[in-house]
Formats: C-alpha cells, sequence, structure tokens
C-alpha cells in the first residue's frame, strides 16, 4: 500500500503471477477475500476498485463483474441453457430471451406463478427507468437495506441520502444530489423502500422522476 500524509493511499492489487502474463478470475477472487479480510488494518473506510484484470489482463467485464458467486452462476446457467442471450453493444452488453425461454415457461409455470406478484413488481421498475437511473436505484436500494441491518430505528429518506453521497463521494462524474433525492423519494412512494419521510429531503416536485409518463404501481 502507497501512503501520504495528504491524497489518498493505494492498494496495489495484483491480478496476475507475472507481468506478461493474462489476469484470472481466482486469482482477483483470492484478492477480494483477502482485501475484504484486512481493510481495516490498512485503515480503509472508504474504496473505489477499477475494472481488475480487465485491461492488459485480457479479462472481459462481463466475466469479472459482479463478484458474487451465486450471481455469475445463475447467469452462466440460464446462458448455457439458452434462457438468456447476450449481444454486446459497443461497451455494454444487450440481454434478451433466448429460444428455450418460451418452452421452459410452459413447463415451469406452476412455480412462476409463486413469485407472479414479485416478478410483475420487479418488471415495473426495471421498464422505468435507463442505465443511469438503474445505477442510482440499485445504490439507493443497497444502501437502505445496510443501514437497516446497522440501525435498530427506522431509517429515514436523509439517512439513505447522505450515506449514498458519503459511499459515492469519489465517483466521477459525481451523483446529483437532487436526483438521488428523487430516486429515494419515488422509490418510498412505490413501496421499493421502507424509509421515513423527511422535509430536510432536497427534493423537488419538478425533479427527476423514475419515469413520469409510466403508471402507478398499485
Amino acid at each position: 500500500m502507497y501512503k501520504n500524509l495528504f491524497g489518498p493511499q493505494i492498494v496495489n492489487f495484483p491480478t496476475k503471477e507475472h507481468w506478461k502474463s493474462v489476469s484470472k478470475v481466482s486469482d482477483i477472487e483470492r484478492g477480494l477475500d483477502y482485501l475484504l479480510a484486512h481493510y481495516r488494518e490498512c485503515g480503509i473506510t472508504s474504496i473505489a476498485i477499477p475494472p481488475l484484470g480487465c485491461g492488459n489482463g485480457q479479462l472481459e467485464w462481463e466475466v469479472v463483474g459482479p463478484f458474487s458467486k451465486e450471481v455469475k452462476l445463475a447467469v452462466t446457467k440460464l446462458i448455457n441453457n439458452n434462457l438468456l442471450q447476450e449481444e454486446r453493444l459497443g461497451s455494454m452488453f444487450k440481454v434478451k430471451v433466448g429460444p428455450t425461454f418460451k418452452d421452459a415457461r410452459r413447463r415451469y409455470k406452476f412455480l412462476l406463478e409463486k413469485y407472479v406478484s414479485l416478478i410483475e413488481k420487479t418488471t415495473d421498475i426495471f421498464v422505468r427507468v435507463e442505465t443511469k437511473q438503474a445505477e442510482i436505484i440499485a445504490t439507493v436500494i443497497f444502501t437502505t437495506d445496510k443501514l437497516r441491518k446497522n440501525k435498530r430505528s427506522t431509517v429515514s429518506e436523509m439517512d439513505v441520502l447522505e450515506a449514498v453521497l458519503q459511499w459515492k463521494h469519489l465517483r466521477r462524474p459525481k451523483l446529483d444530489k437532487a436526483e438521488v433525492a428523487s430516486t429515494i423519494r419515488n422509490l418510498g412512494m412505490l413501496r421499493w423502500l421502507d424509509v421515513k419521510p423527511d422535509d430536510r429531503l432536497p427534493f423537488s416536485e419538478n425533479g427527476t422522476d423514475i419515469n413520469p409518463h409510466s403508471v402507478d404501481s398499485e
């Protein structure tokens, strides 16, 4: 770790055994496990991590991230069974249903019926947003969940806003405070968040909605 008196600390994170070699996902996961176990000893309270191994390491971001073994395993199974297909669009990927989706849906209809309400609720939120909004929504939901686990009292809208801005203070470009506040208010109204309304929230009725032209979720 590189340290100085005033600037940010820099963690050297090796992603390969030799500088001429390619990176391995297993090495990155092992390094992240080590970082998770020792970051407190280094005095780290906030960290920004680039796409590890995705430069000269020659790994693809859709393989490296997210670093959730459960998510990667589920996505891999869906793609391998032609339930999902990925199509590259520049630096991003378009995900669409695969050719076996309809047959699988008919076969497992009796199981899916138990989750209709959750599926419809999830679909409702995703059809309302664009890529940038999706990032903010995911950040807000994750932050709220973390705050609720750490606090016994009810989490307020301002608690969530302050936590998000603190977490993402090194993000470039910076998150727009009003847009984050609007997202928190809208998600609360849609019952995606269990938060206490707060008059201090810098929310404007003319602020950014998740989708002003969409219908109510109820």
